[in-house]
């Protein structure tokens, strides 16, 4: 009769422990850092830390609209590593303000900054040097601009 109370006990604390640790352990492997690493083959440094983030509800294909800034102590780079392992589905273009402002990238971000309601002490000064690079992937796009000036890296990402 003990035997039973004892295995009835274990029993329903694993029943209580499992949910709780599949939680802690998606929450470990999907933090917003993480993200860009599974979608786009991205390493960010660890010396970049989150100052903002915002998305909007993915639905459950995981369509949506995602926007971080992280701030850096590098000052002459784009300090962004990417793997090339996936290099054959994605695209990368690059470059800088001084070649020339690109306004269809400022319109993305324009439109992402409008859809999530980003405030506006949040937005990227185009007015100021910049590098950018972008990733396409079978239609998600991900922009990434590093602003040296204030030691800034947006990634402004729309997965369709």
């Amino acid at each position: 009769m003990k035997f039973k109370i004892v295995i009835l006990i274990f029993v329903i604390i694993g029943i209580i422990l499992t949910p709780v640790l599949l939680y802690n352990l998606g929450n470990r492997n999907f933090t917003k850092e993480r993200i860009y690493d599974k979608n786009w083959d991205i390493h960010i440094p660890s010396d970049f830390k989150i100052i903002y983030h915002n998305q909007d509800q993915h639905d459950f294909q995981g369509d949506g609209r995602r926007y971080t800034i992280f701030v850096t102590k590098e000052t002459s780079f784009l300090p962004i590593i990417y793997s090339q392992k996936n290099a054959k589905e994605i695209q990368t273009i690059d470059g800088c303000s001084s070649d020339g402002r690109n306004y269809d990238i400022e319109e993305f971000v324009q439109a992402i900054t409008t859809d999530l309601k980003i405030p506006e002490n949040y937005i990227p000064k185009f007015e100021e040097y910049y590098v950018w690079q972008k990733f396409v992937n079978y239609g998600n796009t991900l922009v990434v601009f590093y602003f040296p000036g204030n030691n800034k890296v947006y990634f402004i990402e729309k997965l369709m």
